[in-house]
């Protein structure tokens, strides 16, 4: 999600999945070619398969567009796909904070289930969701971000991308709370980048131990 227009009293947000557009796309089209040139079931079907995938995914992709407007006590989010447009209108000031949030899953390789194979590896899939909380208790989640992190021994090999990406998102939740007016919470757990960070900061802090402090 990135800000296309910003003024004193008015923000606009929007998020364009071209990438999700462009995946279904070539599913799609992988299903067609497989299926055409194969000539067993099993490819027959796994073409199917893809088939199916791909005209999902551009079916359910959608462009997600938030327009703040502090002029007129207004936040709108509009969401736009194949399958029509929704609108949702909110006073500004009904909102009561902005948070990020963070949901990880891992998937373990062959190696990972067997220690006697060598080190585990796994696949830690991370999505980020901007919510805005209103004062009813209500939350209405955006996903931003999503990404991968391979890690061995819980040490990361590859997906650094997300990893270092993670600020971005605290960026634009602070931006976006900042501009309304309302507290921003991180809720994502450590990251190892953080967790470094953090024994940096307290081996920094921490003083000799035949330093005595003067009376």
């Amino acid at each position: 999600m990135k800000v296309v227009s910003e003024t004193q009293n008015q923000l606009i947000l929007k998020q364009n999945r071209y990438s999700n557009i462009f995946l279904g796309i070539v599913l799609f089209l992988a299903g067609i070619g497989v299926f055409l040139i194969a000539h067993q079931t099993a490819p027959k079907i796994l073409s199917l398969v893809f088939l199916i995938i791909g005209i999902l995914i551009i079916i359910f992709t959608k462009f997600i567009t938030i327009n703040i407007d502090k002029t007129q006590n207004s936040f709108s989010l509009i969401a736009a796909g194949l399958l029509g447009k929704k609108k949702t209108n909110i006073a500004l000031d009904q909102i009561k904070e902005v948070s990020l949030e963070e949901y990880v899953s891992t998937q373990y390789n062959i190696a990972g289930q067997n220690a006697n194979m060598g080190s585990p590896m796994a696949q830690t899939n991370i999505v980020y969701d901007l919510v805005f909380y209103l004062k009813d208790g209500q939350g209405i989640p955006i996903q931003i971000k999503s990404g991968g992190n391979t890690f061995i021994n819980g040490l990361p090999i590859g997906g650094f991308g997300s990893l270092l990406g993670r600020n971005k998102n605290v960026e634009l939740g602070n931006k976006i709370a900042t501009f309304i007016g309302i507290p921003f919470i991180d809720r994502r757990p450590p990251g190892v980048i953080d967790m470094l960070s953090g024994i940096t900061q307290v081996n920094n802090n921490q003083k000799p131990f035949n330093e005595i402090p003067q009376s």
